[in-house]
């Protein structure tokens, strides 16, 4: 297993900080579904609240530049991340995501 780390944006229009914290928990769930293991130290909660973007993003007809970006750190098999993308995906709520190797990690090679 390795270890890998998942930004994503959630979009303001989906609730106040609570209801992108029980998603933030949702999405947990879904990637633990997939597989992985979620690291033990891992905070569920959105970083710092809603946030202003970089730059504005088109949902919905309109223009958001704002939301919550929240991190999460897990573990798993390289053959799970197109299950745990395609979970992703489908949650309507995110407006963004990236999957990442933690810098340690990228230079290892994968196990077979």
């Amino acid at each position: 297993m390795r270890d890998y780390e998942l930004m994503y944006i959630i979009a303001p229009t989906h609730g106040d900080d609570e209801a992108c914290a029980a998603f933030a928990g949702q999405m947990a769930a879904a990637i633990t579904a997939n597989g992985a293991e979620i690291t033990p130290n891992a905070s569920l909660q959105p970083i710092s609240g809603r946030r202003k973007l970089a730059y504005a993003m088109r949902r919905e007809s309109k223009d958001v530049q704002e939301g919550y970006y929240v991190l999460l750190q897990f573990q798993a098999e390289p053959a799970k991340i197109a299950e745990i993308e395609r979970s992703i995906k489908l949650a309507d709520p995110i407006m963004r995501y990236l999957i990442t190797l933690p810098t340690a990690e990228a230079n290892k090679p994968i196990e077979e």
